[in-house]
């Protein structure tokens, strides 16, 4: 005789489907919120250095802080739809940190182009590292065992690093001008579109 089917011991707990509201997501990343704050501050303190070129470097590496920690926070917001306070939260921090980024390339808008090829060397050397890895090209290239050729190796490093950064520097020129010039249009626009307020 068949017994009784054991009950399972283990109760699948129901989903929650309670939208989070503002105040819970706030408590839960306080800390994020705190750190962006910072950030977004001292953006803007650092513009004010009177050394003007140590204040954009500044300001536009406290920038790339903040919104690093901003795609961290924005990706905690929850995937299903929460409150609506939460909802208009999300797309006004957003557009909150869309503005803080126009108004620094609108600002120094003839000096971002100088710092331009640090982030195009960095991606250009972030592919040439992997695709050197990831195909063993030196090691292949040149028949040399994993830690041997120290010295060509470094040869060959110190020469990617001087042609990508020469690279990147013709690659900012082009990339940077029309930008400049669409930016140069903008602001004029706005300018003469601001109401008077002498």
């Amino acid at each position: 005789m068949r017994g009784k089917p054991t009950e399972s011991t283990s109760e699948t707990k129901p989903e929650d489907t309670t939208p989070m509201d503002l105040g819970t997501f706030i408590e839960d990343n306080y800390r994020l919120f705190a750190v962006l704050g910072v950030l977004t501050a001292l953006t803007v303190f650092a513009a004010s250095i009177q050394l003007r070129t140590v204040g954009v470097w500044l300001s536009s590496a406290f920038l790339a802080a903040d919104i690093l920690v901003w795609f961290e926070l924005w990706r905690r917001f929850p995937p299903k739809m929460g409150t609506w306070q939460l909802f208009w939260f999300e797309n006004v921090m957003s557009w909150a940190t869309l503005g803080l980024i126009a108004y620094w390339l609108l600002e120094y808008r003839l000096l971002w182009r100088a710092l331009l090829p640090l982030p195009i060397a960095g991606v250009i050397l972030a592919v040439f590292s992997w695709v050197m890895k990831r195909w063993d090209v030196f090691n292949r290239l040149f028949r040399a065992a994993p830690g041997q050729r120290k010295a060509l190796r470094s040869a060959l490093a110190t020469l990617v690093m001087f042609v990508v950064f020469m690279l990147a520097v013709l690659l900012a020129g082009v990339i940077s001008w029309p930008i400049n010039n669409w930016l140069d249009s903008v602001r004029t626009e706005m300018e003469q579109s601001a109401p008077n307020l002498h």
